[in-house]
């Protein structure tokens, strides 16, 4: 009985400790190794300009966490020494967001999906097998910016890819579906001063409206020094363990 219990704890920290991988692999068809693929050919080999890479930005979202997806980019590349860490690179530039947003202020739901399929058109897929695998991975990104259920500014976005991996945030409470309108919450959850998680968490959506978002109030400032300002901080949980290194796939 002893041994038993011992067997089952070691399989649950097994089960813990093991790194994220793609998600919904018959969805995904493929779809993500093309990202890494792409993005391994595109990277420099210190990674300095790897989030100005499309194929590297929604690569990093299908396979988690974004220093996992660093490690397996490494790893196709055949460096030698440790991956480099999300936190220690270059930011998310404006330009590339602005080739996926629309607007240059958010990245909203359908700018993400066309943002991922067209990533996949230099190598002509393979394409995932159900839209809803991409609105997921796009979900994921909401709940760590706490931008649920609405588009996200450029500087939450970014820090979604520099500081996921190592800072903890959860504040939509469930996996995005299809959104049926763009609305605003209909009270702010982040005041002027403020920015995505440094409120208590969202614990939920908001519901559908006709209201049409008004995206000229949220942040759209470039990155500071500062990563972590008092009024400006995209996730200020406690920080996750460490990701591991060299996902293999």
């Amino acid at each position: 009985m002893f041994s038993a219990s011992i067997l089952v704890l070691s399989l649950a920290i097994s089960a813990f400790a093991a790194p994220s991988k793609r998600q919904s692999q018959s969805a995904d068809n493929g779809s993500c190794r093309a990202l890494q693929t792409t993005c391994a050919a595109s990277v420099k080999a210190d990674f300095s300009d790897v989030f100005n890479h499309k194929a590297c930005i929604f690569g990093a979202t299908c396979l988690t966490p974004v220093d996992g997806f660093l490690a397996a980019v490494h790893n196709d590349r055949g460096l030698s020494g440790p991956a480099p860490q999300s936190v220690n690179l270059p930011r998310v530039t404006t330009s590339v967001f602005n080739s996926i947003s629309t607007n240059g202020k958010t990245v909203t739901q359908q700018n993400f999906i066309d943002g991922y399929y067209s990533s996949l058109d230099a190598t002509s897929g393979p394409y995932p097998t159900d839209v809803q695998y991409v609105i997921d991975l796009f979900g994921r990104l909401q709940d760590w910016t706490a931008f649920c259920g609405v588009g996200i500014p450029f500087q939450n976005f970014a820090d979604f890819f520099q500081y996921s991996s190592s800072v903890s945030s959860s504040n939509c409470g469930v996996t995005s579906t299809i959104i049926v309108s763009t609305a605003a919450p209909t009270s702010d959850p982040f005041p002027t001063d403020q920015d995505s998680s440094t409120t208590p968490a969202v614990t939920s959506a908001p519901a559908a409206t006709t209201t049409i978002i008004d995206s000229s109030a949220l942040s759209t400032a470039a990155p500071t020094s500062d990563p972590f300002p008092t009024d400006r901080d995209s996730a200020t949980a406690t920080p996750a363990a460490p990701a591991a290194t060299a996902t293999a796939v």
